[in-house]
């Protein structure tokens, strides 16, 4: 309010356009005593253009608040509604959009030793192309022995090129397999 007294000398001298919540005492008991508040429809609202002072008071007759919606458009607009059912509001969609944000970035891990056995192997990539087939990330590890590595080199290579022949229809990796400095260690990234 104070920033729009700058505007003018006396709050009737004011025009403002106000979206009020009509919200009834008794309707708000009933809306209580429900037991999903899901299955209630939101209050109606209306849009009136009148001066800053009727506004103050029909904010103050219906025990609400004003809150300022937009202040550079002509005429100002503002709205006349419970700040904490507002506030409830914002955090409620904060919580939806946070919780639908950690389930987008969710990544399944998935472990292979090499030498796995294809029955188990099987197993394993259904699984990865499941949780592919939902959108979510996949990364998996193939793991080495020393005695394997002796023998042959590039054993966990030679499994991680099959895993991703076997889920290629599925997802693609994000980036070349990673190996460590010992190479008993590669991780690979899988998008959908």
């Amino acid at each position: 309010i104070k920033v729009l007294m700058k505007r003018a000398s006396h709050p009737k001298d004011l025009t403002v356009r106000v979206v009020v919540d009509n919200v009834d005492k008794d309707k708000d008991q009933n809306q209580n005593n429900t037991t999903d508040p899901g299955d209630t429809p939101p209050p109606p609202t209306t849009v009136q253009v009148i001066s800053l002072a009727d506004a103050i008071s029909l904010s103050v007759d219906r025990n609400l608040d004003l809150i300022a919606a937009t202040l550079d458009s002509d005429p100002p607009t503002i709205r006349c509604t419970q700040l904490s059912k507002l506030l409830y509001k914002k955090e409620q969609s904060l919580k939806q959009s946070t919780l639908q944000q950690s389930k987008r970035q969710q990544q399944k891990t998935f472990r292979f030793k090499a030498g796995i056995g294809d029955a188990d192997l099987e197993r394993k990539v259904q699984n990865m192309i499941k949780f592919l087939q939902e959108g979510l990330e996949c990364e998996y590890t193939v793991f080495s022995k020393a005695f394997l590595l002796r023998s042959n080199a590039d054993v966990g290579a030679e499994l991680s090129d099959r895993i991703q022949e076997l889920v290629a229809e599925y997802g693609v990796p994000k980036r070349q397999p990673q190996v460590n400095e010992k190479g008993n260690h590669m991780k690979c990234v899988l998008e959908p």
